[in-house]
């Protein structure tokens, strides 16, 4: 029975099905933090730590965050850019496929030490810009550019905090 303050109660403190342990709509942003979000600040906000809607860690994370914890929180915001160019409909299939090809590259290669960092910020920054072309051209809208635009300032931000932590030449 859904008590007052309760968005919704199943009776389970159980993540993941239809109400999170809170007693709130299971989500990003209730400030409850069920896997696979990596943080949950109870706001819709990015920027702040905690990006909006995929609950990943931004950077620079907490000050004691091992080089495994860089590479998941770049995971996840990779696995975010995924999606995000995937639900664009505008773009051609070929190069769509391309471009998701070249981002599970980048993700194979992240944890090689510093020559695959440089390979996975490489392969990174050859999606992002195909992206800026694909905008320019008009293949896709400014307001898709500029979500994607910012999963990818991110995303190369985790890979040179791991670059960093290596430390890399």
């Amino acid at each position: 029975m859904v008590e007052q303050g309760e968005e919704c109660d199943d009776g389970n403190a159980t993540c993941g099905d239809t109400c999170d342990p809170n007693c709130k709509t299971p989500g990003c942003g209730n400030n409850f933090m069920c896997s696979p979000e990596q943080c949950d600040d109870g706001n819709m906000t990015s920027f702040d730590g905690c990006s909006f809607p995929e609950c990943c860690l931004e950077p620079p994370g907490p000050a004691n965050m091992t080089l495994a914890d860089k590479f998941s929180a770049a995971d996840c915001f990779r696995n975010a850019l995924k999606a995000e160019i995937s639900a664009v409909s505008t773009l051609p299939p070929g190069g769509k496929s391309a471009l998701l090809r070249r981002l599970d590259f980048a993700g194979s290669q992240q944890n090689r030490k510093c020559r695959g960092l440089r390979h996975a910020l490489a392969n990174k920054g050859l999606v992002c810009r195909r992206l800026d072309l694909a905008n320019f051209l008009g293949q896709i809208s400014d307001d898709e550019h500029l979500q994607i635009a910012r999963k990818c300032a991110v995303l190369g931000a985790w890979y040179s905090s791991a670059a960093d932590t290596e430390p890399c030449p």
